[in-house]
């Protein structure tokens, strides 16, 4: 369904229902949405839409739930990504988290693992993670709210610095489906290939960023994209560089 100028909020929001006859479609933010990222495919109580504009309100006369706090953040990824008119809002990049940055990085040629916002998804051998961050992944295909379910991957766990223009790579050695979740990981230089570096490159300097961190796990001799850290914690991987990594960080950005 293509839909021109669409209003997101709720009519118990009188900003929001001072508006609701001015515009063609109307989203309640409580609503069931679900957006499949590597398909683009957004859904609104299961009818696929695909709006041209927006206008978006949190609605602050009712309690907050899980459900409208990361339906309105979706909505955020969602306009960015798509480059959709926002009137009351600019939708910075540094506005909006996860998901935009997955389908910024797949442009820029990084492999990214299926992946779909929602309440539950059909495939097994998945894993649950947060939209906002925050709250660590968990095995399985269905959540209490919606969120992030993404394909899970086997493999090596790669944390790639960038700093300004030189990198620094670690592997990270765990049985943990999040390495987080492990007191004592194993944490080792190591490598990633040429063409990784330079599109994880391109993908920072597209988001202002001149220190960060881009997380993949490699499976196979293919290295998958899960996110991009905008202010990493690097104190550990730092003593396993023999204190290279702060060094770098004081020479590069000044």
């Amino acid at each position: 369904m293509e839909n021109n100028k669409v209003l997101i909020g709720q009519l118990t929001d009188p900003n929001i229902s001072s508006l609701y006859n001015y515009f063609d479609s109307f989203i309640d933010l409580d609503s069931s949405v679900e957006w499949d990222v590597n398909t683009n495919k957004l859904t609104v109580n299961q009818e696929q839409i695909t709006p041209s504009s927006i206008f978006m309100r949190y609605n602050v006369f009712e309690e907050s739930t899980w459900n409208k706090y990361n339906n309105f953040y979706l909505f955020k990824n969602y306009i960015l990504t798509n480059n959709v008119k926002a009137y009351n809002s600019k939708h910075k990049e540094s506005e909006v988290t996860k998901l935009y940055n997955l389908k910024l990085a797949e442009k820029y040629n990084l492999n990214i693992p299926r992946t779909v916002y929602a309440l539950k998804h059909s495939n097994d051998n998945m894993i649950v993670k947060p939209l906002m961050g925050g709250s660590h992944a968990s095995e399985g295909n269905e959540a209490i709210h919606p969120c992030i379910i993404q394909q899970k991957i086997t493999g090596v766990n790669k944390r790639l610095f960038i700093v300004k223009n030189k990198t620094f790579c670690f592997d990270i050695i765990t049985n943990y489906l999040d390495y987080r979740d492990d007191a004592n990981p194993t944490i080792q230089e190591s490598t990633i290939d040429k063409e990784t570096i330079t599109n994880s490159k391109k993908l920072a300097r597209k988001l202002g960023l001149n220190f960060c961190a881009l997380d993949f796990i490699n499976d196979n001799n293919k290295n998958w994209f899960l996110e991009i850290n905008t202010m990493p914690m690097f104190s550990a991987f730092n003593e396993y560089a023999n204190n290279k990594l702060s060094k770098t960080i004081y020479e590069e950005l000044q």
